[in-house]
């Protein structure tokens, strides 16, 4: 195992190339070593062995929760922020959409994802094997959830990963677990987190491909926007449609058309009425700019189309960054998984209801496509997953919860007619059941 002695170790301090500085304070839930502290760093470009890491630190703002964070933000407290939105395998993180969509006045104003090792942290006086209990942030302990049970460690839930690892540090290694009884404790967290804190970098107890979308967040558009948005290179929206067949592919196509690609959608969002409200994520393509999205946009308000606008931004995560869900879909058919793209609250699937998962090439108007073919046979949609990462490099796919009695096997071969992979199941007790062709 790696060991940092001390936290002045953990950075070179050589003076690097001069760059744009930072804004004067930025928020961030967790202490210095969190995966938001990470965040800030990479998307302002500030390698972490250079003294402009070590001068950042006194532009974080740390809070201890994520609704602190987010409670800052919409109250004003805080005028930017860095926002932890996304994981592919623990799931979205919906208070932050929620509290754009409901606050007009807060906008994206970057984004980037990180691909994130959560390792076990431990005291210099501990090998692996005294490690009782582990204790972390609960996105981290779920990523690590296989681990975990494989060792029989018991959980400590903390409100911050990097919290944790000061914690275990502070305490020598043994913290009280929630029953009174201290025992050897482990951290899980970043390897930054492990050096801050002085602990051995252990092994990464995530699953290969985790990772997590942050969001720039301001409260304060004006002073900010110019500075952050002229090169921007998607946009976030949420929009609601009529609970009706046929209500998503028509604003589907409205985008899709208009030459703007759908890189994500998700139909968790609370609804109002008999509506359906949807998170989606555009990605700009040639002509497909900024400013045809906001004229294509208000010209759908003008229209009466309810569309809320949480930001266009540059999406500065590298290209060997993979935030779609990673998990092996025949995974997907166990009640865990299925979890991650449960309808929105107030919304059963009907035991024996069909599903379709529909896997096409990554591009402009690839879901359009597939809702076509749902629309052509008039079936209506109960459910739509977010966006899966199949097998195949450069594809997406959609699992489709059917209303009852719908045709899923002509469903299934129309799309195959017209270039689809599709697979059939069947909603059982919470999973589903793989379905014949």
């Amino acid at each position: 195992m790696q060991v940092s002695s001390s936290p002045a170790e953990v950075y070179n301090t050589t003076p690097h190339a001069e760059a744009a500085p930072l804004p004067e304070n930025i928020g961030m839930q967790g202490g210095l070593g969190s995966w938001h502290h990470r965040a800030i760093l990479d998307f302002f470009g500030i390698a972490l062995d250079s003294a402009r890491a070590v001068e950042a630190q006194s532009h974080l703002v740390q809070h201890e929760t994520h609704d602190d964070l987010v409670a800052s933000l919409s109250n004003g407290e805080t005028d930017i922020a860095m926002i932890a939105v996304d994981n592919n395998n623990s799931g979205r993180v919906t208070s932050a959409i929620e509290a754009l969509r409901r606050n007009p006045k807060l906008r994206i104003l970057g984004k980037i994802a990180l691909t994130i090792e959560q390792r076990l942290l431990l005291h210099l006086n501990h090998a692996l094997e005294d490690i009782e209990q582990v204790a972390s942030q609960r996105p981290a302990l779920d990523q690590a959830a296989g681990k975990i049970a494989l060792h029989e460690w018991l959980e400590l839930e903390r409100a911050d990963t990097a919290g944790s690892a000061f914690e275990v540090a502070k305490a020598d290694g043994i913290v009280e677990g929630f029953d009174g009884v201290k025992r050897p404790t482990a951290a899980i967290a970043s390897e930054l987190a492990g050096k801050l804190a002085g602990l051995a970098i252990g092994d990464v107890l995530s699953p290969p491909g985790n990772a997590t979308t942050f969001w720039l967040v301001t409260s304060d558009p004006e002073k900010y926007e110019a500075k952050f948005t002229p090169n921007a290179t998607h946009a976030a929206i949420t929009f609601s449609v009529p609970n009706r067949k046929g209500s998503l592919l028509e604003m589907v196509r409205t985008f899709s058309e208009a030459g703007f690609d759908f890189t994500d959608i998700d139909s968790h969002l609370a609804s109002e009425g008999d509506t359906r409200s949807f998170f989606a994520e555009l990605k700009f393509n040639g002509d497909a700019n900024a400013a045809k999205f906001k004229a294509l946009v208000d010209s759908m308000r003008e229209a009466h189309h309810e569309i809320e606008v949480l930001g266009t931004y540059e999406d500065r995560t590298a290209d060997s960054v993979h935030t779609t869900s990673v998990h092996n879909r025949q995974e997907a058919t166990t009640p865990a998984v299925h979890e991650l793209w449960r309808s929105r609250e107030g919304v059963t699937y009907d035991e024996g209801s069909p599903v379709v998962y529909v896997q096409a090439t990554n591009q402009v108007g690839s879901l359009q496509g597939m809702l076509e073919q749902f629309d052509a046979l008039d079936i209506n949609l109960v459910d739509m997953s977010r966006p899966y990462m199949p097998d195949t490099n450069g594809s997406r796919g959609f699992y489709f919860v059917l209303e009852q009695g719908a045709d899923s096997k002509q469903a299934a071969q129309l799309l195959r007619d017209v270039g689809y992979s599709v697979e059939q199941y069947t909603y059982r007790d919470e999973a589903l059941e793989e379905s014949a062709a």
